[in-house]
């Protein structure tokens, strides 16, 4: 209906004001970097499915998980359905959060490290940058990131060459 109207392009166009409004702590310079990121692109060929509980900790992903991608999950808190979900499709889940408690791995392809994330590697926090310098460059990657806030850091401390190693990326920004 939209499309047919015209009034997708005057939308798209509206949406950094709409997230001015609700989250006006972001900036507009920080919504349009990010915008750059992750250009939209719409499918109708796309089929999605649900990894993880309804509510907070689910992710929408394209449901074309190979038995050979890796997912880097970055902030897992108390539920961690979405990992053991694609740890059902996918070789790995390498999972990390400095908050939490270690959690019960229910599949032996799941990893758990005590480490948290950031834009800078120090003491108790590595970069994506770092993970991904150790996974084998045959295997197509997925991240999942929810990480309080740290989003905006870590995502823009990302080499062009790193983020184009991500098939797929969900993220829940704060």
């Amino acid at each position: 209906l939209l499309r047919s109207l015209g009034l997708s392009e005057y939308l798209l166009k509206a949406y950094p004001i709409a997230v001015e409004n609700v989250f006006p702590n972001v900036t507009r310079e920080r919504i349009d970097s990010l915008r750059q990121l992750f250009p939209l692109q719409v499918s109708n060929d796309v089929s999605w499915k649900r990894f993880g509980s309804e509510g907070d900790g689910g992710y929408l992903l394209s449901d074309d998980i190979s038995e050979s991608d890796i997912c880097i999950s970055l902030g897992i808190g108390d539920n961690y359905s979405f990992d053991f979900d694609l740890a059902k499709c996918c070789k790995r889940v390498l999972m990390f959060d400095h908050t939490i408690t270690p959690p019960e791995l229910l599949s032996p392809n799941m990893v758990f490290e005590k480490v948290g994330i950031s834009g800078v590697e120090s003491e108790d926090f590595t970069t994506i940058e770092k993970i991904v310098s150790n996974l084998p460059a045959e295997n197509d990657l997925i991240l999942k990131i929810d990480v309080e806030g740290a989003e905006w850091e870590v995502i823009e401390s990302l080499t062009v060459e790193t983020l184009g190693r991500f098939r797929q990326i969900a993220a829940e920004f704060h």
